[in-house]
C-alpha cells in the first residue's frame, strides 16, 4: 500500500470517529434524559436538533487534524447550467414521497377512496408552503452532505471501485443513525429483528439515496443540490395531506410506514447507482483504449 492510500485511510478513520462520536453521545443522552424525567429532555433535544452537522463538522476538523487543506470542498453553488439539477433533486424527493403514499394507502388503507383526500387550497398551500420551508431550509441538511457527499465518498473512491465506494458509504451513513434508530427514529419500536432489522433497512436505504445524492454532487460539482433534495425528502408531508388516518398507521406499522417512505426512495436512487456505476466503467474502458 503506498503513502498516499495510508493517508485517505487515515483520514476516513478520523472522519468517521469524529462524525460518530456525537451521534453515540446523544443515543446515551436520550436514556440518562430518561432515567431521570421519564422522557427525553431538553438537552437530548437539542444536541439531536444538532446532530446533523456532525459530519459537518467532522470534515472540518479532519482537513485541520491532518493538515489537508480545503480543497475539493464542493462549496460553489455552480448555478449556471446546473438548474435542472437542482430542479430534479427537488423533483425526486416530490415523487417519492407521492409514490410512498401511494403505496401505505394500498397496504394499509383497504377501504380508501378518492373522495376522501381534500383538493382544496388549503392542502395545495400547506404543500407549497412546506416544499419552500424545506428548500429555505436546506442548511440543516447540508451539514450531512458536506460530510457524507463533499468528503467520504470522494475519498472512498480513491481506495475502491465506485459502486463498492457507494455501498461502503451507505452503510457507514446508514449505521451513522443507529443511536437514534434504537430509539424508534424512522421504523418505531419493537418490531421484528429490532433494531437490526432497522440497520439494514437504514443503511440498505442510505445506499441507493446516497447514490442519487452523489449523483446529484457530480453532475453540479456543488454540495447544495444535494441538500435540499436531503431536506425536501425529510420535509415532505404527502402522507400526511392524502391519508387521514396517516398519524394512526404511523404508530400502528411504524416500521412499515419508515420502510415504505424510505424504501421509494431507495428504488428511485437504483437509476443513479447504476449510472454512476456504467459511467465508472466507461471512463476505465477510455483510460486502456488509450494506453
Amino acid at each position: 500500500m503506498n503513502a498516499d492510500k495510508k493517508k485517505i485511510i487515515i483520514r476516513i478513520i478520523i472522519f468517521v470517529i469524529l462524525a460518530y462520536a456525537p451521534m453515540i453521545a446523544i443515543g446515551i443522552m436520550y436514556d440518562f434524559d430518561g432515567m431521570l424525567t421519564g422522557e427525553p429532555g431538553r438537552l437530548y433535544t437539542l444536541c439531536a436538533t444538532l446532530e446533523g452537522f456532525t459530519p459537518m463538522a467532522a470534515n472540518f476538523l479532519t482537513r485541520l487534524i491532518t493538515k489537508e487543506g480545503f480543497s475539493e470542498t464542493y462549496l460553489r453553488a455552480n448555478f449556471r447550467g446546473n438548474m435542472k439539477y437542482y430542479l430534479f433533486g427537488i423533483a425526486y424527493a416530490v415523487l417519492g414521497s407521492l409514490l410512498s403514499t401511494i403505496l401505505l394507502i394500498i397496504l394499509y388503507c383497504p377501504d380508501y377512496s378518492l373522495s376522501d383526500i381534500d383538493f382544496g387550497t388549503g392542502p395545495a398551500a400547506v404543500f407549497l408552503l412546506t416544499l419552500a420551508v424545506d428548500i429555505e431550509t436546506f442548511w440543516i441538511n447540508f451539514g450531512e452532505e458536506f460530510g457524507w457527499r463533499a468528503y467520504l465518498n470522494p475519498k472512498l473512491e480513491k481506495l475502491m471501485p465506485e459502486p463498492l465506494a457507494l455501498i461502503v458509504g451507505g452503510i457507514i451513513w446508514g449505521m451513522w443513525h443507529a443511536p437514534l434508530t434504537v430509539h424508534g427514529h424512522n421504523f418505531g419500536l419493537g418490531y421484528r429483528g429490532f433494531p437490526f432489522t432497522g440497520f439494514a433497512a437504514m443503511s440498505l436505504s442510505c445506499i441507493f439515496v446516497g447514490s442519487f445524492l452523489t449523483w446529484l454532487t457530480k453532475k453540479t460539482g456543488s454540495v447544495y443540490p444535494a441538500s435540499i433534495c436531503h431536506a425536501c425528502i425529510n420535509g415532505m408531508v404527502i402522507p400526511a395531506l392524502m391519508i387521514p388516518n396517516y398519524a394512526e398507521i404511523c404508530e400502528e406499522h411504524g416500521f412499515g410506514t419508515g420502510a415504505a417512505l424510505l424504501g421509494i426512495n431507495a428504488l428511485l436512487g437504483v437509476g443513479a447507482f447504476i449510472a454512476l456505476c456504467r459511467k465508472k466503467k466507461s471512463s476505465e474502458n477510455e483510460i486502456k483504449a488509450a494506453a
